[in-house]
């Protein structure tokens, strides 16, 4: 409100299957598609209690590396997308501000929320090597059972 700004945006979590910041980031950036992104901010949430870091996408396209830059140690665990749009003296006109809000919130999800797809875990794979009726017996599931951890 003291800025006098509406935001909208979308949060995502982060690729668990991706290990650094920087792929993490790439997988997030490739599903922005299009080329309208002046005043468009990625928003990375980080573990702990450690501040979330914001960068124009403009700028993670130029140059990546700025998104790790303070926190190498620690790797994103997800993303908040947005839009923010200064309306200035428009914000304090009811009719106006409402006008702005049916304005921008279509046209954020058409040009970018409708293309983020939340990331979801690959299904595991079928072990090729289970082929005969004595592997997947209960004595031989149980004992691949007893070495497992989520």
């Amino acid at each position: 409100m003291n800025r006098r700004c509406v935001d909208v945006g979308m949060s995502l979590r982060a690729p668990e299957d991706k290990k650094t910041t920087k792929a993490r980031v790439n997988w997030l950036l490739r599903q922005i598609k299009t080329e309208a992104i002046e005043d468009l901010y990625v928003r990375l949430l980080w573990p702990g209690t450690s501040e979330p870091t914001q960068f124009l996408v403009s700028d993670l396209r130029e140059n990546i590396e700025i998104c790790i830059a303070e926190k190498k140690h620690l790797t994103t665990h997800g993303f908040h997308v947005f839009k923010s749009k200064r309306i200035g003296a428009r914000f304090t006109q009811q009719v106006n501000f409402i006008a702005d809000l049916e304005k921008h919130v279509p046209e954020f999800y058409h040009t970018i929320g409708s293309n983020l797809d939340a990331w979801k875990r690959s299904p595991p794979k079928m072990m090729s090597e289970k082929i005969a009726a004595d592997d997947v017996s209960p004595e031989a599931i149980f004992d691949e059972a007893e070495g497992f951890e989520p």
